[in-house]
């Protein structure tokens, strides 16, 4: 067991799903060789589910973790952030004097600031861990105005967390190409560290015969959230061109809490409800789900922020097999797709670029090497081992 002594905050619940996969799957091997202290803020249904939330106890406590779950206050916004981040650093003093904590590791961009807080008043190491330009996205998903104060703030803050943080941790390639760019960084050195949206192949991985797919109905899967960042009407667009081919397709999306939202896109487009499924699936079970899919889809906002972006389904879906239907301009998935052929990237959104992506992923799944393309990228871009290697050596090199 290292010295080290490391305190994880992430606003994010560890219940969910995306924790689960982005927290817990790394967390979990560290906590071999690491002493680690857990902060996560969880939502209301999932606070209340004292079920799932004393099965999570039993299993932080068997892999040495020690976890506080507090929970996730969201109105009002800005007060609720305020009393979030206080309470954050009020418990992360105790621990650091309780458990003689040296390294703080900050997943979000909110809580960052209580990172570099205490740098500031304990020298304590701080880990930046980048999940985006989290200001950008803000603004690129019609949330904040780019002139407003509140982004003028966090990008000044962002600047700080740069500057002060031990170690950067960002999702893509891309996105040290933008930061290279930054002029507040021009001669300076800053310890950057790549390390995407790493996967489980060990859960991740086909669960459904191949021979049993081409028996069946052909699925398109959707896999997680949508709105903000995501564009559905293109999605739909495209599974109306696709049933027009394959008049027996279906759209199934797994997905958690917006489900009337994706209903009403049904009826805006005038589908039938019996070509649809909906449902959502808790974690451990969404390997088996996904494997079913044929193929998958999923459309992203190309903009500024999302070059720093790597969506955590795109591995997830590879490692199960499942060639992914996606546009161009977001993190590092274009440079994946053309290199491995696991995938139809669109330039753009319009008719011809649908129909033809319709055509270019009917031809990619007669290749019956295609699914084990996929099973390969996923182990050379997202493989858990080489994600909890790199934290593993940014810790210990402190």
């Amino acid at each position: 067991m290292s010295n080290q002594r490391i305190l994880y905050l992430s606003h994010d619940g560890l219940m969910e799903s995306l924790s689960q996969s982005q927290v817990w799957q790394y967390l979990y091997n560290l906590a071999k060789k690491y002493d680690i202290m857990l902060v996560t803020y969880e939502k209301e249904k999932d606070w209340f589910d004292f079920r799932r939330r004393n099965e999570m106890f039993d299993k932080a406590k068997e892999a040495g973790i020690r976890w506080i779950p507090l929970k996730y206050h969201n109105k009002p916004k800005i007060i609720a952030s305020c009393v979030d981040m206080i309470s954050c650093l009020f418990i992360s003093i105790f621990l650091k004097f309780r458990y003689c904590i040296n390294i703080v590791h900050a997943r979000n961009a909110p809580f960052t600031l209580i990172a570099l807080v205490m740098k500031t008043l304990f020298l304590t190491k701080f880990v930046f861990d980048m999940r985006g330009f989290w200001a950008d996205e803000r603004v690129d998903g019609g949330l904040w105005k780019k002139n407003s104060l509140i982004y003028r703030i966090n990008k000044w803050l962002e600047k700080l967390y740069f500057l002060r943080a031990d170690t950067v941790v960002v999702l893509t390639r891309a996105a040290v190409k933008e930061i290279n760019k930054f002029s507040y960084l021009k001669n300076k050195t800053i310890n950057v560290k790549v390390i995407p949206t790493c996967t489980n192949l060990q859960l991740f991985k086909r669960k459904v015969p191949e021979s049993d797919k081409k028996q069946s109905v052909f699925t398109l899967g959707y896999l997680g959230n949508v709105g903000t960042w995501y564009l559905l009407d293109p999605v739909f667009e495209f599974f109306k061109i696709l049933r027009e081919k394959k008049p027996e397709a279906r759209l199934v999306f797994i997905n958690d809490g917006q489900h009337d939202f994706i209903k009403s896109k049904i009826d805006a487009f005038d589908l039938p409800r019996e070509s649809f499924e909906i449902r959502s699936v808790e974690f451990e079970k969404i390997p088996g789900e996904i494997s079913k899919f044929d193929a998958a889809i999923f459309f992203i906002k190309p903009v500024f922020s999302k070059k720093s972006s790597m969506p955590t389904k795109f591995g997830e879906l590879l490692g199960c097999g499942i060639p992914c239907v996606t546009n161009m301009g977001v993190g590092d998935m274009d440079v994946i797709i053309d290199e491995g052929r696991v995938g139809v990237l669109l330039r753009d959104f319009k008719s011809q670029s649908l129909d033809k992506s319709v055509e270019d992923l009917l031809d990619l799944l007669k290749d019956d090497k295609t699914s084990v393309r996929c099973r390969k990228i996923a182990e050379r871009y997202f493989s858990l081992e080489n994600g909890v290697k790199t934290y593993d050596e940014i810790y210990s090199a402190f």
